[in-house]
């Protein structure tokens, strides 16, 4: 089976949506309806549940595993500031790749184009995949932190724990914003994968979340401070820091992040399209 017929999953199945309803009830029935459809759909795609939930999981345990905890990393326990970059590697694969991806596969195979015609809201639709990729991240996230916690001695206090459940829905709707709107710009499902992954993983690995910045150039880091991924790693790093006291929300990095969500929030709501290129 190759990569291209795993990841068309959603895009030729036949999904007959729930019959429409009135009011708020309805939309809300409806919606939850099609978050069941789509997560069944995302359990039938391997490499969705490899990068979402399998290896985050591998990573956490394996970099545990052979490293020495009790070194410090920016100052702080490897096991903490190994789940704070995981994390943000979880919800780039769930939000954004695999979110992404799917989009322009249901778009190009007329998937999006079949189901405006029906009649389910298409809002309702599109709400539903971007809510079931958050939950996915939401759920490989809580997973981890039990394994960290119960296997290798993560510490969490309450109040920090706000702070890092807040960057974490920030996270969730920026880079779900930013999924949407890079479809936009993604021509065919031959060239999805390629494109999602030049703009996700460079930036995943320059900023400084897989490994201290220690030594790099300073123009880098200002440029890392300035995408998406490293102020949302350094949020969960001061979230998930044992000597930090109090509500411990980096607001400064959490705007950073905000601003690339309603940059991706315009783009994808400003350019969206639900007809495959070239069908006139």
């Amino acid at each position: 089976m190759t990569t291209a017929r795993v990841l068309s999953a959603d895009a030729t199945t036949t999904h007959q949506p729930t019959p429409q309803t009135s009011g708020r009830a309805g939309t809300m029935s409806l919606l939850a309806s099609e978050i069941v459809w789509s997560t069944k759909i995302f359990l039938r795609n391997p490499i969705g549940v490899l990068f979402a939930l399998v290896l985050p999981m591998f990573f956490l345990v394996l970099f545990n595993v052979l490293t020495d905890r009790g070194e410090l990393y920016d100052g702080l326990p490897f096991v903490q500031w190994n789940l704070a970059g995981i994390t943000v590697f979880v919800v780039a694969s769930s939000c954004f790749i695999n979110l992404a991806i799917a989009t322009v596969f249901s778009r190009e195979a007329g998937t999006l184009r079949r189901m405006r015609s029906t009649p389910l809201p298409p809002g309702v639709y599109v709400l539903s995949r971007v809510l079931t990729n958050s939950l996915v991240a939401l759920f490989s996230t809580l997973l981890m932190v039990f394994v960290a916690w119960a296997v290798f001695g993560l510490q969490l206090k309450p109040l920090p724990a706000i702070a890092g459940l807040l960057a974490l829905l920030v996270g969730v709707l920026a880079y779900s914003a930013l999924g949407m709107a890079v479809a936009n710009i993604v021509p065919t499902q031959e060239t999805s994968i390629p494109i999602v992954m030049f703009l996700s993983f460079p930036l995943l690995f320059a900023a400084g979340v897989f490994f201290p910045l220690e030594g790099a150039p300073q123009a880098l880091i200002t440029a890392m401070d300035l995408m998406p991924v490293r102020p949302f790693g350094m949020a969960l790093q001061q979230a998930l820091d044992p000597a930090t006291s109090g509500l411990a929300i980096a607001w400064q990095e959490l705007g950073v992040l905000a601003a690339w969500g309603l940059l991706g929030t315009f783009l994808a709501s400003r350019f969206f399209r639900w007809e495959p290129r070239g069908s006139g």
